[in-house]
């Protein structure tokens, strides 16, 4: 048990630093349980902390080598504290390069977003309010018109300014229900200029949107939103 839990602590170890190389993309033969979990635990270590975006820069035979000499009980080039400085070092330039790149993307998507908003409230029917929500009916109903404090049942479909539909409930196949006062600003505004029935399309900018906030892997931080809306119900009031 001992030596078990020893292994373990390398592999743990281990992990920091070793990213997923794949040598052939054969299957490997897996003759018994413990060839599964010889495996998994290579895979487990591979995509493990490192997460290094360009795995070619991995040595993977000194990879390989640091793992047998651990398990042969060789002593280690480093001593723990050079480890996890190493360690801690790199994952620190790694998360500084990552902000980096964040940075440019946001501001990218920051100017396309302005772009697309200052060119699109020229369109015919498209109105920009005074907050910077622009909005195009596409049917005008005539039914109940909500509050901010309204409970509504609408149908929605979110895409990105690419044509990306990030959201839907067409797909799910079942409408949202929320207050007003509990989605983001744009919809809380725009769905108080609809009454049941009607379809609306509204382009929304990042800060009536999610701001700075990564959502998903589609939907990134400071990102301009397209959402056709269609009012069903305006359920209750408070």
């Amino acid at each position: 048990m001992k030596n078990f839990a020893k292994l373990l602590a390398g592999i743990l170890l281990a992990s920091n630093f070793i990213a997923c190389t794949s040598q052939s993309g054969k299957a490997p033969k897996l003759s018994n349980n413990m060839d599964s979990v010889s495996y998994a635990i290579g895979v487990w270590i591979a995509s493990g902390p490192a997460n290094v975006p360009d795995k070619s820069q991995i040595n993977l035979k000194l990879v390989q080598k640091a793992m047998a000499d651990y398990f042969a009980g060789n002593d280690s080039v480093f001593s723990r504290q050079e480890l996890q400085n190493i360690l801690q070092k790199f994952s620190m330039d790694q998360q500084q390069k990552q902000a980096e790149v964040d940075k440019i993307e946001d501001e990218k998507r920051i100017n396309e977003g302005k772009d697309f908003l200052a060119k699109n409230k020229e369109k015919a029917g498209v109105v920009e309010t005074a907050s910077g929500l622009q909005y195009k009916v596409i049917k005008e109903g005539s039914g109940r018109q909500p509050h901010d404090s309204s409970f509504v049942k609408v149908n929605y479909k979110g895409t990105l300014l690419n044509g990306k539909v990030f959201d839907s409930s067409y797909d799910r196949g079942e409408p949202a229900q929320f207050r007003l006062d509990q989605v983001i600003r744009g919809w809380t505004e725009g769905l108080q200029l609809m009454k049941e029935g009607s379809v609306y399309e509204f382009y929304i900018p990042s800060e009536l949107g999610y701001g700075n906030r990564a959502m998903s892997e589609d939907l990134k931080a400071n990102s301009t939103l397209i959402f056709e809306v269609e009012l069903l119900e305006v359920m209750a009031e408070e």
